[in-house]
């Protein structure tokens, strides 16, 4: 039996809100950060994404050119289905979001971009998450401003209140 959940997530970016368009409404721009093939059409309003020869579509919901861009997948045979939805805004005050990353990704680790953005004067707060939760990797996480460290397997009911008491504190 499937369990219906919703995870919102803001990401802050060194870009413009033209660049983040690309980045999101563009085949070529999802393919540099993800794996396969995208295909945007918004004439007709679908997206297929190929990987490894399997194929799925969605269909367009909303295409609000550098604002605002949404998908559905198609449904399984249980009824399931994937959405996806993009709000590009720009923005002066990131006080109160919470960034959450994984401690250990190629290329930029979690505890690089946490020493970046603390550089940076990011005053918002950071979970990071790990497999690899250690003393030393915790305490280190800490000394360089990290709001919340989470140990992996962890419950999504779990971390949503997390993200949500670091909103409050």
């Amino acid at each position: 039996m499937t369990h219906p959940f919703e995870v919102r997530d803001e990401i802050t970016v060194d870009a413009t809100p033209d660049e983040v368009w690309q980045a999101i409404a563009s085949g070529p721009g999802v393919d540099s950060w993800l794996m396969g093939r995208t295909e945007i059409d918004s004439a007709s309003k679908t997206s297929t994404f190929n990987m490894f020869g399997e194929v799925s579509s969605s269909s367009i919901t909303v295409w609000e050119p550098g604002h605002r861009y949404a998908t559905q997948e198609d449904k399984n045979p249980d009824g399931t289905f994937m959405a996806v939805e993009w709000l590009i805004e720009s923005r002066d005050d990131w006080a109160e979001s919470v960034l959450v990353s994984d401690i250990r990704m190629p290329e930029l680790g979690g505890l690089e971009v946490l020493a970046r953005l603390r550089g940076l004067g990011w005053t918002g707060g950071i979970i990071l998450i790990t497999a690899f939760g250690d003393e030393a990797t915790h305490t280190r996480a800490r000394e360089l401003g990290a709001t919340m460290v989470i140990d992996k397997p962890f419950d999504l009911d779990a971390l949503c209140d997390a993200i949500r008491r670091v909103q409050g504190s």
